[in-house]
């Protein structure tokens, strides 16, 4: 057994396109894996599948069925005969100082350290002042891992609402990493559609295709 008593589940689950898609039963059969991964406590390897079977009280053929449905979507493989939940190690893996520090300045306020403030920072991020925060607090100015929450707080700062997100939103942003749409254009797509007298912005969903279109031509 493990020495530790827990593990990291990340809030963006919720957000996750593939996870959204789960029926119920292995939406928690995965969640079950994490913890056989953390209890287990060998880089995402997990025990015996009758191990587990008999914990979870099911029979082996049954619970193979849903190792094997978990492993068609990739959030499961298998090495050496051997199960592991797929980058569970580095998902576990301790936070950089640095990472730390720029997530606890995330929890308090929008702001640079004095070695990141720099007159190049400035001018890359341009004179915007949204976009300035979008950095300060994410590191944000290209599509990456923060993209989803990035692009939520753009709208809401843009558009002075607290809208949460939704499935419909975070299939949008899971398009955007596709394609290559950055927070800019996002932005600029909020800007330029918003401009349009033809047009009304309701949602955050509704300018997918207008950031879509720009992140075809700014990225040519």
């Amino acid at each position: 057994m493990s020495a530790k008593y827990w593990i990291k589940l990340y809030h963006e689950i919720l957000y996750d396109v593939k996870m959204a898609k789960l029926p119920d039963r292995l939406w928690r059969r995965l969640v079950e894996l994490f913890l056989f991964a953390g209890d287990y406590n060998k880089e995402g390897e997990l025990p015996k599948v009758s191990e587990m079977a008999w914990v979870l009280h099911l029979g082996d053929d049954e619970f193979t069925k849903d190792l094997d449905e978990l492993k068609a979507l990739k959030f499961l493989h298998q090495k050496d005969d051997k199960w592991y939940v797929t980058q569970f190690a580095k998902r576990q893996q301790a936070m950089k100082p640095s990472e730390y520090m720029r997530r606890s300045r995330q929890s308090t306020e929008y702001s640079l350290s004095e070695e990141e403030d720099t007159e190049e920072v400035r001018e890359k991020i341009g004179s915007n002042e949204i976009k300035f925060k979008l950095y300060a607090k994410y590191g944000v100015g290209m599509n990456d891992e923060h993209l989803h929450d990035a692009c939520l707080e753009a709208y809401n700062m843009r558009k002075g609402t607290f809208r949460k997100s939704s499935v419909q939103f975070a299939l949008m942003t899971d398009e955007f990493k596709r394609a290559g749409v950055t927070v800019t254009d996002y932005l600029q797509a909020i800007d330029e559609r918003d401009a349009d007298d033809r047009y009304k912005g309701d949602s955050p969903t509704v300018y997918k295709t207008w950031a879509l279109n720009l992140a075809k031509k700014n990225n040519k």
